[in-house]
């Protein structure tokens, strides 16, 4: 049955984030943590009790039970984090469950699309043109570090239908642009 996310146990920043995202306090979420915390495994596990419900005690939130939002998520990442055997790709393989997701590669050298029951989880790269981040509505869209300040607003105009927006960041000086302008709202 492959369920490692029924027994998953997050930290208490990461259970405090489960919550405010559970409960739709926000449209942006940041997570921001050092290396080795558990950010990209949190990410993961997000999306997966999005997708395929919350059967872990830490997600028993509203949000997680009754999705409003397009069930179409994007995750956006620099390439080495997605790429095979990359931190996203491993983490799902453990925590999704398998046999009920399906993966595309396409002509990437990624798995660029997820699909599970009527859901779509795209993977994007910081590396792709802005035009290629425009395109259809999303319910979510979650960056792992936070995006050159060009991929900024054509990921989060895609929630034009409603939805959440989440960062996983190790705060380092790349994330400038982000401090000043995104931050403080």
């Amino acid at each position: 049955k492959n369920n490692k996310f029924e027994f998953y146990e997050p930290n208490e920043p990461i259970t405090k984030l489960i919550e405010l995202i559970g409960t739709k306090k926000n449209l942006l979420y940041i997570l921001s943590a050092a290396n080795g915390i558990g950010k990209t495994t949190a990410l993961v596990n997000l999306i997966r009790a999005f997708i395929f419900g919350p059967d872990n005690k830490f997600f028993k939130f509203p949000l997680f039970k009754e999705w409003p939002y397009p069930k179409r998520i994007r995750f956006v990442s620099e390439p080495s984090q997605i790429e095979e055997g990359g931190a996203f790709p491993t983490e799902v393989a453990i925590w999704w469950p398998r046999g009920r997701y399906t993966v595309f590669k396409d002509s990437k050298h990624y798995v660029k699309r997820y699909q599970a029951n009527d859901w779509v989880l795209e993977v994007m790269t910081y590396e792709q043109d802005p035009k290629q981040h425009e395109g259809a509505n999303l319910g979510a869209v979650f960056f792992n570090e936070p995006p050159p300040e060009n991929l900024w607003t054509p990921n989060i105009s895609r929630l034009r239908a409603g939805g959440i927006a989440v960062v996983g960041m190790t705060p380092l000086t790349e994330a400038g642009w982000f401090f000043d302008r995104i931050v403080p709202r």
